[in-house]
């Protein structure tokens, strides 16, 4: 008896870590689609013997991925913001972390771009990858629960009609010798934590945010052919409600993700030795970019949710077990 509940309790201190391994759940695959490196699918125009003139499609790739399917890495650091109504602002916890992916072609039917994204949270004063966190608005410890978000997928097909527009579709601005790829959204959709259910980790019914992404790149690389994949800096920008994790229910307030990063010659093997260690052993499905197009995408308090439940499903089970002991 108190082995089993040992045992449950080192699954309860480890629950914030399983991330990497429930992320597939739900998940439907396209039939057919594979990450192919061969048939790289991209439209070019020949202007002679030997020259490619690549489309916007082409080079938000390029910024973004590899055209020929290779896998690439975004590894960012940056800083986690508490912002309250008539306070000062306070760092929360500094964030590491990385995106993982690659384009995948299939036959006419493509491009997508297929990624996985991890974030991991930081005593922002030793850079140590938190497991409890003590919160400064509430005093309370609490066990600090990493996002990961597999899969992060775009289908990036566009009928005949619709090219034209993809300069609005996929923005960019050139400044100076740089060009800047940006994209600004406002999720506003039902939480998939609504507080009836979740009312210490959940603010409102309502998700909504603000997400700000910048991908900066030299226009000289943008203009050098022989490149199927371009240097890149990396920014993001994101508001937020109150981290689940956090039990701020329906207190008034944002967290604000602030980070900046680019992307790595190397891939995963270029990333911190703490960073990879810890993926390794805690998110192996986040070692290497999706193989084929799934869907639905994850999302952010969906990730969140999946770890509430396991910890809420675990601490029933050892009251249950609690209960048996004592009848």
């Amino acid at each position: 008896m108190r082995k089993k509940i040992a045992s449950i309790l080192a699954m309860l201190a480890a629950l914030a870590l399983l991330q990497g391994q429930i992320s597939d759940a739900g998940r439907t695959p396209r039939q057919g689609g594979k990450a192919d490196s061969a048939n790289s699918g991209v439209e070019t125009v020949d202007t002679g013997p030997g020259v490619r003139c690549f489309s916007h499609l082409d080079n938000y790739l390029r910024v973004r991925a590899d055209l020929k399917g290779r896998e690439t890495v975004f590894h960012f650091s940056g800083m986690a913001y508490g912002v309250t109504p008539g306070d000062k602002r306070r760092e929360l916890f500094a964030v590491e972390g990385f995106t993982i992916g690659r384009v995948m072609w299939d036959g006419e039917d493509g491009p997508y771009l297929l990624e996985k994204e991890l974030l991991l949270w930081q005593d922002h004063r030793t850079g140590e990858i938190l497991n409890k966190w003590r919160n400064p608005y509430t005093n309370k410890d609490v066990q600090a629960l990493h996002l990961g978000l597999d899969p992060v997928n775009q289908r990036l097909v566009f009928p005949e009609e619709e090219r034209s527009l993809l300069p609005m579709i996929l923005p960019s601005q050139r400044l100076c010798k740089q060009v800047v790829w940006h994209r600004e959204l406002f999720p506003n959709y039902p939480s998939p934590l609504p507080r009836r259910d979740y009312p210490h980790n959940s603010q409102s019914d309502t998700f909504q945010a603000g997400e700000f992404t910048q991908y900066i790149v030299e226009q000289s690389d943008l203009d050098d052919v022989r490149l199927d994949s371009v240097p890149a800096i990396f920014t993001f920008t994101e508001v937020l409600p109150w981290l689940p994790f956090m039990e701020m229910g329906d207190a008034p307030g944002n967290v604000i993700l602030v980070c900046r990063g680019c992307k790595l010659a190397g891939g995963f093997q270029d990333l911190p030795e703490e960073i990879k260690d810890f993926t390794r052993q805690q998110f192996p499905a986040f070692t290497t970019a999706p193989e084929s197009y799934t869907e639905p995408n994850d999302t952010p308090w969906g990730s969140f949710k999946r770890q509430l439940d396991l910890i809420r499903a675990a601490q029933q089970e050892i009251l249950d077990l609690m209960e048996e002991e004592y009848e």
